[in-house]
């Protein structure tokens, strides 16, 4: 294996990791949406202060994560030859495992880093989605767009782990020209 894998390997993780910072900025977004549709249906909620420009914020925020994460993932060579010196491309470095084992485990911490920090969560919005429910008070809607995302993060983490070797093979797969 080149040092330049090793670039690789690491710029294409750290897209990984900001997808599940990308998870954590779409409850912000949806935040920003409820707060707005509140404040359009009773502007005195928020004594005139307008939402607009927070939820511009958070999408523009947003967009500019994916944007990055996307180029981290799919641009993963592009970005290596930016940064490497030629010299990168012909050192050998020995690691412990192959390229798509790497991803393997990377994606599988990814996946249990994104369950550990919203099961907390979720469990308590999942009992307190209970307890409204048995007691038939009115749900917000914001807090059933939190219990949503929380369980799309868990999902996501779920998939993360249970297909980590599919998406590593994905990941790690050679070029036509290797």
């Amino acid at each position: 294996m080149k040092k330049s894998d090793i670039y690789e390997i690491a710029i294409k993780i750290l897209g990984l990791y900001l997808v599940t910072i990308l998870l954590w900025q779409l409850r912000d977004i949806l935040s920003s949406i409820s707060l707005l549709i509140q404040s359009r249906s009773n502007p005195k909620i928020f004594e005139g202060f307008d939402q607009t420009p927070i939820l511009l914020i958070s999408i523009s925020s947003f967009l500019v994560l994916t944007i990055i994460s996307g180029l981290l993932i799919f641009k993963t060579k592009a970005i290596t030859k930016l940064i490497c010196k030629s010299t990168d491309y012909e050192d050998s470095v020995s690691l412990f495992a192959e390229k798509t084992t790497i991803y393997e485990i990377a994606l599988t911490i990814v996946g249990l880093l994104l369950i550990v920090e919203t099961f907390p969560d979720f469990a308590y919005k999942l009992k307190k989605h209970i307890q409204f429910i048995k007691s038939d008070y009115p749900q917000k809607e914001y807090e059933t767009m939190f219990f949503m995302t929380s369980l799309i993060k868990i999902l996501v983490g779920l998939i993360a782990i249970i297909y980590s070797n599919q998406l590593a093979n994905f990941f790690g797969k050679k070029n036509k020209s290797e």
